[in-house]
C-alpha cells in the first residue's frame, strides 16, 4: 500500500513537471513568434491585415488602454509633443472595443492614427504590460518600450535629439 501511495506521488510529480515544462516552451515558442512579427513593420501590417500610406521615415505604434494610467500619461505626454513627432506616422492600437478606443483618442486629438485590428491577431502580435511603443525606421524596429517614455528618449532613439 506505501509502495503504491509512494508511486502514485511519484507520478504526479512527473506530471506536474512535465507540465511545467510544456507551458514553458510554448511560452517561448510564442515570444519568439511575437518577437520576428515585430522586427520588420511589413510583417507587423501584414500580420495585423492593415496597410500604411505615405512615406514617413518613422513609424511609432503605441498600443494601450484608456483606463491604464500609464497610458493616459503617455497619450497626454504624446499630445503634448506632437508638434516634435510632426514627421512620425502614429498608429494607436487596443483590445478595448473600438468606440471606446476612439473616444479616448478623441479627447486628446489623436484619434485620426487610431487603427481597428482584429483582437485575435492583436493578441498574436504583442503581449506584456501597457503602453507598449514600437519605433520604427522605414521597415525596421528601432527601439521598444513598455511603460511610459518621455519625448526625449523618443527622439533620441529616431536620432533627432
Amino acid at each position: 500500500m506505501a509502495r503504491k501511495i509512494i508511486a502514485l506521488i511519484g507520478l504526479l510529480l512527473l506530471a506536474g513537471v512535465g507540465t511545467m515544462l510544456v507551458l514553458t516552451v510554448q511560452r517561448a515558442q510564442k515570444e519568439q513568434g511575437m518577437s520576428e512579427q515585430v522586427q520588420s513593420l511589413s510583417a507587423l501590417t501584414q500580420h495585423l491585415g492593415v496597410s500604411l500610406a505615405g512615406g514617413e521615415e518613422h513609424t511609432l505604434i503605441v498600443v494601450f488602454n484608456s483606463t491604464c494610467e500609464h497610458c493616459q500619461w503617455e497619450i497626454s505626454h504624446l499630445e503634448e509633443n506632437r508638434a516634435q513627432l510632426a514627421k512620425v506616422r502614429l498608429m494607436f492600437l487596443s483590445w478595448e472595443p473600438e468606440m471606446l478606443a476612439r473616444d479616448y483618442l478623441a479627447e486628446h486629438q489623436l484619434e485620426d492614427y487610431y487603427m481597428a485590428v482584429d483582437e485575435d491577431r492583436l493578441l498574436t502580435a504583442f503581449d506584456g504590460g501597457y503602453p507598449q511603443l514600437y519605433l520604427y525606421n522605414g521597415n525596421e524596429l528601432v527601439e521598444s518600450f513598455t511603460g511610459e517614455v518621455k519625448i526625449e528618449l523618443l527622439l533620441a532613439a529616431m536620432g533627432k535629439s
